[in-house]
């Protein structure tokens, strides 16, 4: 059983145990809330426990030779009217596309009822995307201007993305994640992980 199951297990029953006593409001249930929290502090304390925090048990910590960039997937010279999307990265929790038109585009990334909208320069740039809706199908669509707010679709894929953790799109340049090689945040990340 994974740490988080155990967690959300113990806190099942103490909402259940409180729930008892919010409703017989005896003395009884009261020590029933105070047995279950102890029991479950300890068994939750035995799951952290380990070798003491300040002796290392694996290799020492080396630096990256390099800063984790979006490799280009597709380039300008792939942009079409409709949109080119590329979904090769998903499991890397990003997605490209690149767009030539002279309307406004935006690429929407949907999954379940949520969905985000981005700007995606008309000149075949190409424009990277964070999966940041956690695992399930997503469906990307390129959108162009009509008038006002309405906008018709020019193209759409859909796949099922899994990724490896939720940390995943924000490891990678995006729309909303903005750093290269020489951006200053890298240096100070540099500088604090020596």
């Amino acid at each position: 059983m994974r740490m988080g199951d155990h967690i959300t297990r113990f806190m099942r029953i103490v909402a259940v145990a409180v729930l008892s006593l919010a409703i017989t409001g005896c003395e009884d249930a009261e020590s029933q809330v105070n047995q279950v929290f102890s029991e479950g502090t300890e068994a939750i304390g035995s799951l952290f426990s380990g070798p003491d925090p300040g002796t290392t048990d694996g290799p020492a910590y080396s630096l990256p030779s390099s800063v984790r960039l979006a490799p280009a997937a597709i380039s300008s010279a792939d942009a079409t009217e409709w949109g080119t999307i590329d979904t090769s990265t998903v499991t890397d929790g990003y997605v490209t596309v690149s767009v030539i038109n002279s309307q406004n585009i935006k690429f929407q990334v949907l999954c379940g009822e949520m969905s985000y909208n981005y700007d995606v320069p008309g000149d075949g740039t190409p424009v990277t995307c964070p999966i940041n809706m956690g695992d399930g199908y997503y469906l990307f669509r390129v959108m162009q201007n009509t008038s006002g707010n309405n906008y018709v679709e020019l193209n759409a894929v859909g796949t099922d993305v899994w990724l490896p953790d939720s940390f995943s799109p924000f490891l990678c340049p995006s729309t909303i994640v903005k750093y290269d090689a020489n951006s200053a945040c890298v240096s100070k990340a540099y500088e604090l992980a020596a």
